[in-house]
């Protein structure tokens, strides 16, 4: 049986709780992360209370999304208008503007699209 309620609010705690399938954890991860602002991953783990791995887990894959960004170990929610600009990037080889590092520059008109906005 899956629980119906997510795993902080389970009515019956001395239960096994089934896995959560990916999807709905990094839902809670991702609210969780943007209700505080910018916070440490170990934080993020505690706060929904999961595993280091799984946390890492989930926030990798709303980097990919274009979701959040990871700097010095700490995550924060990227605004909508930057997840935006970042799929441009991503994803549309004549788009001008580039995302290294946490800066954004002009692309050189030779240079490739994709890998620069991984950070």
């Amino acid at each position: 049986m899956v629980c119906p309620y997510p795993r902080k609010y389970n009515p019956h705690p001395s239960r096994f709780v089934p896995r959560v399938r990916e999807e709905s954890l990094d839902w809670e991860v991702f609210h969780t992360i943007a209700t505080a602002g910018i916070m440490p991953i170990e934080e993020v783990a505690d706060r929904c209370e999961i595993t280091h791995e799984e946390a890492m887990g989930s926030v990798e894959r709303l980097s990919c999304a274009l979701l959040v960004k990871v700097e010095a170990g700490s995550v924060q929610a990227l605004s909508f208008q930057e997840s935006l600009l970042r799929c441009q990037a991503r994803y549309d080889p004549a788009f001008a503007l580039i995302f290294e590092g946490g800066l954004v520059r002009v692309r050189n008109p030779g240079q490739e699209s994709g890998a620069e906005t991984r950070e």
